[in-house]
């Protein structure tokens, strides 16, 4: 009998791996419908008390037998899914539609994708709206000069990409306090320093612009960031102002050759009011606030750039370049260019820039709910399907296929957060796909009303709710069916039961036994223990480095990571997507020399760069090719004739006068032959031996050889003429030193005084000796 149970049980085991099936051991119709595959059925007795429920899979073999006696209103399976609005009518510039569809309903289980196919058709002669906003500095008062100069051959260069165009134009300088400007009166005809001045708004006169660009005026300011994001906010949201046009490419052009001021700056004047992110424009058109906020953050701008459309090219000067690139990476939509110092470039830099915002299109999500995950997959025009969010070089005319891959990854806790909206939107455009998301996260029958819902039922001691077949205990009480109470929760009943293993700690040392039953420690939201044992938690063993859940890319799911689709290992923190590895210049993963984990490149050994491009210790064929190359062109090397002619007439070797490397795919190598000359040739890289085309230097670069007599009397003569010098040095300085003596000899004499009547020379013939012992007698 045993035998035969064990048999039954190892053939279920294998039935589920093969076949995949889910674990749908869950008590509740909540939990089970939370996760994939899973149904819940239940049955009513008389209509009264449910006492039969269970959690299975569909793929159950026994799915048919289970579904015979499932309620229908409890069967909880797939999804629904309708298009609310599919595409709308091309009425002039006001109402152009480019995605299909643009509103659907979906309702998803957790875990379940979903893929909605979405259709984008790039229009031809598609509406652009730019305004180029200028430093009005005087550093670019020549930059202001050769705009207006260039202002018809722009014109004529927009024409070529759209004609339904129109022109603005703005100017900014810095707030009109100290210490940004002087507050020493202006002189004559010079203008008051101003923040920003809406000088023209959007029209398709090109003659009203240039004229415009003619007459603005600059101004000065004391230090050296400008106030560019003041006008750039304004410049943002003052649509009216502005004019910008519903359905049109909206981009805005900043030029300037100096940085920017940000939130913060504005404290050096006592501005402490933070950006409002509104309209101040007066009846001038001038930024009538800007000694009231601060100025805006680089958040704020890129904020308001995604909720106005804008696409925004910073054309900047080469000095400013790395600082404007790295703005640019935060903020959505935005690029940078380099004007020349006189900004001659200005139209051929606008008309490229336009062309690549046309020309692209990349879809991302707004308010993007973080239980909700958003791949991409389009068919560019390369006509293959794959992930990625974005496709460039698109002409008029042109339809590009994107499958959005919708997946609810879990439930929220607070129940508002179940129906979320996401929008999806194409960066830089007009439009968008609005998803009605509505999760399933409740079942039918644990709802009022629905005859699964039994109030104070009689299955439950009258102390609990039947929801679908389940007891909601009221306070107070536990136990399968409410039977037990919690007045005394140190009472315990055969604490074996609330044990895993003989072994294990009551409760997993995570909550009481009571009633036979472990009653699991409650925790602070989001942190959860559960499971019978309570052996199960949603924060232990799923974190990494950085404390994060599954590295959020999936749930924590009894201690392990639950991955969402792309994401694997242990903390969810490996990403299966390719993209990182492909080599854009050969779209080869790794370049073929190495291997994509986690969305990263892992070179094989000597191998290094992002793709595994670089090889810098490779010698690659150069020494295969040596000796034949040496015998064919130099009639020198290893190889005699004979040798020559067998070995090397496969190759079709030919002598230049230079040779250089042309491309990526070919190799310049480089050596030393017996006499001290080096000889170059350049191969095809990754060609086969056989047949390959090399292409040798004809000359070889010898060392002349040294004079070496030459060289013996150069010492000597060096030697020579420094003996010489020395010399020359020494006489001159013992010299110097001779008339320094003779000049203090002669100060020396010239300081003496002697008396008239004394000889300094002279010296008595005699000498007085005194005899101590002499006396003399009187």
């Amino acid at each position: 009998m045993r035998s035969a149970s064990l048999v039954v049980c190892l053939a279920a085991l294998i039935f589920c791996i093969v076949a995949e099936i889910p674990n749908c051991q869950h008590d509740t119709c909540k939990d089970c419908i939370r996760q994939p595959s899973c149904i819940w059925c239940s049955k009513s007795i008389n209509n009264t008390a449910t006492k039969w429920r269970s959690c299975i899979s569909e793929h159950d073999e026994n799915l048919l037998d289970w579904l015979d006696w499932c309620d229908s209103e409890v069967v909880e399976l797939g999804y629904t899914y309708n298009i609310i609005k599919d595409e709308g009518s091309i009425d002039g510039d006001e109402n152009i539609v480019q995605m299909s569809p643009q509103e659907v309903n979906l309702t998803l289980r957790i875990g379940t994708p979903f893929n909605i196919s979405l259709t984008y058709k790039h229009l031809a002669n598609y509406p652009a709206d730019i305004y180029y906003m200028m430093d009005g500095s005087q550093s670019m008062a020549d930059d202001k000069d050769m705009l207006h100069s260039l202002g018809e051959k722009l014109a004529e260069g927009m024409k070529e990409i759209t004609t339904n165009f129109q022109l603005g134009f703005g100017i900014f300088v810095d707030k009109p306090v100290l210490p940004y400007i002087s507050t020493v009166p202006v002189k004559g005809d010079e203008t008051p320093t101003y923040s920003f001045k809406n000088a023209l708004p959007l029209t398709n006169n090109t003659s009203a612009f240039t004229n415009e660009v003619n007459q603005a005026k600059g101004a000065t300011n004391q230090d050296f960031p400008e106030g560019g994001f003041d006008g750039l906010m304004q410049a943002i949201v003052c649509e009216e102002n502005i004019k910008w046009r519903n359905s049109s490419v909206r981009v805005i052009i900043f030029s300037t050759d100096a940085g920017f001021h940000s939130a913060g700056d504005g404290k050096l004047a006592g501005i402490l009011k933070p950006n409002d992110k509104r309209c101040h424009l007066d009846s001038n058109n001038e930024y009538n606030e800007a000694a009231t906020y601060d100025y805006p953050s680089v958040a704020q701008i890129n904020e308001m750039a995604k909720i106005h459309s804008i696409n925004l090219v910073f054309a900047i000067t080469a000095e400013q370049e790395p600082l404007y690139a790295r703005l640019s990476q935060h903020i959505e939509g935005a690029t940078s260019g380099v004007l020349a110092n006189d900004s001659s470039n200005v139209v051929d830099l606008l008309t490229s820039s336009l062309k690549d915002i046309i020309s692209k299109v990349e879809l991302k999500e707004r308010d993007h709910n973080r239980h909700v995950s958003v791949r991409y997959y389009s068919e560019c025009k390369d006509g293959e399907m794959k992930e990625r969010s974005s496709c460039k070089g698109l002409e008029f005319g042109d339809e590009v296929v994107f499958k959005l891959e919708v997946t609810a990854t879990k439930c929220p806790d607070n129940e508002k957060d179940w129906n979320p909206v996401i929008d999806v939107y194409p960066v830089g455009r007009q439009g968008s796909l609005r998803i009605n998301l509505e999760m399933h996260c409740q079942c039918s029958c644990a709802k009022p009303g629905d005859k699964g819902y039994v109030a104070n039922a009689e299955s439950c001691n009258t102390h609990g709710d039947s929801k679908c077949g389940v007891c909601e205990c009221h306070d107070g009480f536990i136990g399968n069916w409410c039977e037990c109470s919690r007045t005394n929760l140190t009472e315990t009943i055969s604490e074996d039961a609330c044990r895993e293993t003989n072994s294990s700690d009551v409760c997993s040392n995570r909550g009481l036994c009571v009633c036979g039953k472990c009653d699991c420690f409650k925790l602070p939201s989001p942190q959860m223990i559960e499971g019978k044992f309570c052996q199960c938690t949603n924060y232990l063993g799923c974190g990494d480095n950085q404390g994060k859940i599954c590295s959020g890319h999936g749930n924590c799911e009894c201690n392990k990571c639950n991955c969402n689709r792309g994401w694997s290992g242990d903390t969810c923190s490996c990403d299966d997507a390719v993209d990182n590895c492909e080599n854009p210049e050969t779209n080869e993963i790794c370049s073929r020399h190495g291997s994509c984990q986690c969305n990263k490149c892992q070179c094989d050994s000597g191998r290094s760069g992002r793709y595994c491009e670089d090889c810098p210790t490779c010698s690659g064929l150069c020494t295969v090719y040596k000796s034949c190359v040496q015998c064919t062109a130099f009639k020198k090397g290893a190889y005699d004739d004979d040798e020559c002619q067998a070995k090397c007439s496969q190759y079709d070797i030919t002598t230049h006068t230079s040779v250089e490397v042309q491309n990526d795919q070919e190799k310049l190598c480089s050596f030393y032959d017996d006499e001290d000359c080096i000889f170059k040739f350049v191969y095809t890289v990754g060609n086969s031996v056989n047949g390959t085309a090399i292409r040798v230097q004809e000359e070889r670069e010898c060392s002349k050889p040294v004079n070496i007599l030459g060289v013996i009397l150069g010492v000597i003569g060096g030697v020579l003429v420094i003996g010489i010098v020395a010399l020359i040095i020494w006489r001159i300085y013992a010299s110097i030193q001779d008339r320094r003596e003779y000049s203090k000899f002669i100060l020396n004499r010239n300081e003496e005084r002697w008396m008239n009547n004394e000889n300094p020379l002279y010296k008595q013939a005699t000498t007085t000796v005194q005899n101590p012992l002499f006396e003399m007698n009187n």
